[in-house]
């Protein structure tokens, strides 16, 4: 992952846990490296995160007695629906030389599955 500079740390949220600093990520995948769509967390201490983000930034995670919680987005059903209608799939099995599902996924997968995330984001986005 990221031979190219796909893998530039991209936060999609940042947590201050304890005084250290949990950053997530969303790896979108790449063609090139041949890498699939991944969910990375990073741990930093103090010393180590201010080369990059401003701690201010952060979101405090504060436990309650048994815990804390956070939740993030993962592809739906609905969402690789949006994704196969927008490039189109029931046409391109079989029209555009197509015969199977897998075929189609064997040169288009990353690009459907980064679809159908994209649209999860957007979704999650408006809450």
């Amino acid at each position: 992952m990221g031979e190219c500079g796909c893998g530039e740390m991209r936060p999609y949220r940042v947590f201050n846990v304890s005084g250290n600093t949990l950053a997530t990520e969303i790896y979108r995948g790449c063609e090139y490296c041949g890498t699939g769509i991944a969910f990375c967390l990073y741990y930093f201490t103090p010393n180590g995160i201010s080369d990059f983000f401003n701690p201010e930034d952060e979101e405090v995670l504060i436990p309650d007695e048994f815990g804390n919680m956070v939740e993030f987005p993962i592809i739906s059903k609905e969402d690789l629906i949006k994704s196969a209608k927008q490039m189109e799939l029931d046409e391109a099995i079989g029209d555009k030389g197509y015969e199977s599902v897998t075929d189609w996924l064997e040169d288009n997968g990353l690009e459907f599955l980064q679809r159908a995330l994209n649209i999860r984001l957007t979704e999650d986005s408006k809450l």
